[in-house]
């Protein structure tokens, strides 16, 4: 049985990140905004740190909205040397500029150094202890590591769930995801899923 490297999961999930139809993909990404804005409800965070999604990636246009119409300090990263993120206080989804790998930050904004309550960690693929694989980078390793404290939340769609992943013994993971239910589908009891 061939092995499952995390290049080759990488590379699947891409391709399979291609085929959503777009009017899938508009109700799986409600379907997330809406479990994020409950976690928010439920954990009430006063700083959340979240990405701006790239192309192709769940998008959390409106979830930023929601955190900023709120008045919850919000942060984003920006990609700096390798494997570095800075981070960065949003107050205008209108005032962003291009970063490296397709990445998007605001212009001219802030430095956060502060505490972090929540944060929303990016990833190709989850499995159902929390680990996940991103792009490749380890610009979340590098970070989660400095904010041991705060609640990691994750979104995906249902292809990017395993139900074991290769992972290196300092990866951090996540302490929850969110996923949508497909065509019942997905009937795991995971501790750290909730089909949506």
């Amino acid at each position: 049985m061939q092995t499952l490297t995390k290049d080759k999961i990488r590379q699947w999930i891409l391709k399979e990140r291609k085929k959503i139809a777009a009017d899938i993909k508009v109700q799986w990404d409600q379907i997330l905004h809406d479990a994020l804005r409950e976690a928010v409800l439920k954990h009430k965070p006063e700083t959340v740190h979240c990405y701006l999604p790239m192309p192709g990636e769940i998008d959390l246009t409106s979830f930023l909205e929601y955190c900023l119409r709120t008045q919850i300090t919000t942060v984003v990263p920006k990609v700096k040397r390798k494997p570095f993120l800075e981070h960065l206080l949003l107050t205008d989804l209108d005032e962003l500029e291009s970063g490296p790998m397709g990445t998007r930050h605001p212009k001219n904004a802030e430095l956060y150094a502060g505490s972090i309550d929540l944060i929303v960690v990016p990833g190709l693929a989850f499995d159902q202890r929390g680990y996940r694989i991103g792009y490749g980078g380890a610009f979340y390793d590098h970070f989660l590591m400095n904010y041991p404290e705060a609640f990691k939340l994750a979104v995906c769609y249902p292809f990017q769930l395993y139900s074991a992943l290769p992972h290196e013994q300092h990866d951090i993971p996540v302490d929850h995801i969110f996923c949508p239910q497909y065509k019942n589908k997905l009937k795991f009891d995971w501790e750290k899923v909730s089909f949506v």
